[in-house]
């Protein structure tokens, strides 16, 4: 094990979410010396898990979509060996369910994997979606964004783009509304058109086959998180469950150690806060928070999501997701759990501050009964459990992009990872482990700095 910088201080990583776990295991494989210190029960940050007892089902705290064009992500599952436990559909495929009056009906819109233009053309005239000439016209709006046609705007909000871009009611209810508030997670006159083009050129760079959006077939903690934290120790590296930090030490502008109690400090080589705006801002103290780097961090706004896991007295049959139009729900989640009665079980999602996510539990719980009476109106609902996460996404406002921060800070050894950093793309998964990333390097390069 190579000791960083000639010192036998280990970097210290703090956060367990995807943003810790990426930089810890980076640093880890490139012999570095790694603490990693988590205040929770379970590693995975917002894409955790949890055990439900009463019926021994491992659930996740909100279920997730990844997308093929994931580059930083896959690699990470690839390195701890859960790349065969997601499931991408060949090309982009998403299942709808429309509410008519008081009915749903399905329909499917299907992208072939190759052909170009005119083969994605043909997958929009087949879905029953919306009228002919909207889906001309949102396949003129897809090739517009993915070709960069029109000069660079961080001050446009969604909404601003999609007028721009002509789009009308009906393609933005059926395509951009449900895609966008499942990348930025806010309403459309507040999310950031920026981030929600970094995301489109990335997936449709190659093609739809880069937009194929993929599902976890094992809970993520065991996908995921915890064969990355095994793999940490396996390296030489150590993992402190329910170990939160309280402060940082910082003499002379650099950083030294980190408290983990009150008269407890950790000593470190250099340090990594890869947790969310809110938590840093506590951890850094009113003295190191009135610095001008971290004065706005106030400013960085969460985005509520909210899951009720339904358990149905028969089997829903249909595919792993479907986009939900008309409804107070945006997706329905068939999700896999490897226990018997999984079968029965959905998953109903929504988020952003001006939906259901922003509700009373009870009445959360009610509209997801309302909604699946809807859907299902012939299967009982047996049992619901509402999950909630009020700060599952930070800064995908197109008012917030001046305040996110830059991995280096000016104090000496300190770094900063999490999806609400300046990464380029939304507050997701793949933003979360591209910033851990950036930090691990930023880590390597002040290490050789040092020597």
């Amino acid at each position: 094990m190579s000791e960083l910088g000639g010192f036998e201080k280990p970097v210290i990583i703090v956060g367990g979410g995807a943003a810790g776990l990426s930089a810890a295991l980076r640093l880890a494989e490139s012999g570095v010396k790694v603490t990693l210190l988590e205040a929770g029960r379970f590693f995975g940050g917002r894409a955790r898990s949890f055990k439900h007892s009463p019926t021994g089902m491992e659930l996740d705290w909100g279920p997730h979509l990844f997308m093929a064009a994931n580059p930083a992500l896959r690699s990470l599952l690839e390195r701890v060996g859960a790349a065969d436990d997601i499931f991408f559909s060949p090309s982009l495929e998403v299942s709808y369910r429309i509410r008519e009056s008081e009915s749903t009906r399905r329909t499917q819109l299907s992208f072939p994997e190759g052909g170009g233009v005119f083969a994605q053309l043909q997958g929009l005239l087949k879905w029953h979606g919306p009228r002919f000439l909207e889906k001309i016209n949102l396949l003129r709006g897809l090739s517009k964004i993915v070709s960069k046609s029109g000069d660079k705007n961080p001050d446009e909000s969604m909404s601003d783009m999609l007028e721009n871009l002509g789009q009308k009611d009906e393609a933005v209810r059926w395509f951009w509304e449900p895609f966008a508030r499942a990348v930025l997670n806010l309403p459309l006159e507040l999310g950031s058109a920026e981030l929600f083009k970094a995301v489109i050129r990335e997936a449709f760079a190659d093609g739809p086959k880069g937009a194929a959006l993929g599902v976890p077939m094992k809970a993520l903690g065991t996908l995921w998180a915890n064969r990355a934290a095994q793999r940490i120790r396996r390296l030489g590296g150590e993992v402190r469950l329910q170990q939160p930090a309280v402060g940082f030490e910082v003499n002379d502008s650099k950083i030294t150690g980190v408290m983990v109690r009150e008269r407890e400090t950790l000593p470190a080589a250099a340090v990594i806060s890869a947790v969310p705006p809110d938590a840093l801002g506590r951890l850094l103290g009113s003295e190191l928070g009135q610095q001008s780097l971290f004065s706005n961090l106030g400013k960085l706004r969460p985005g509520p999501i909210a899951s009720a896991y339904c358990w149905l007295e028969e089997p829903d049959e249909g595919p792993p997701f479907e986009a939900i139009v008309g409804e107070e729900w945006d997706w329905l989640f068939r999700p896999e759990t490897g226990v018997e009665g999984a079968e029965n079980l959905v998953c109903l999602l929504a988020g952003a501050e001006d939906s259901i996510a922003s509700e009373k539990r009870s009445i959360i719980e009610s509209s997801a009964r309302d909604c699946l009476n809807r859907m299902v109106p012939r299967n009982r609902i047996r049992d619901i459990l509402v999950v909630r996460e009020r700060a599952a996404t930070w800064a995908n406002g197109v008012a917030e992009q001046n305040y996110r921060l830059d991995t280096r800070t000016p104090i000496e050894g300190f770094f900063l990872a999490g999806d609400w950093t300046r990464t380029g793309l939304p507050a997701t998964v793949e933003g979360a482990v591209r910033s851990g990333e950036n930090a691990a390097q930023a880590v390597l390069d002040y290490t050789e700095a040092s020597v």
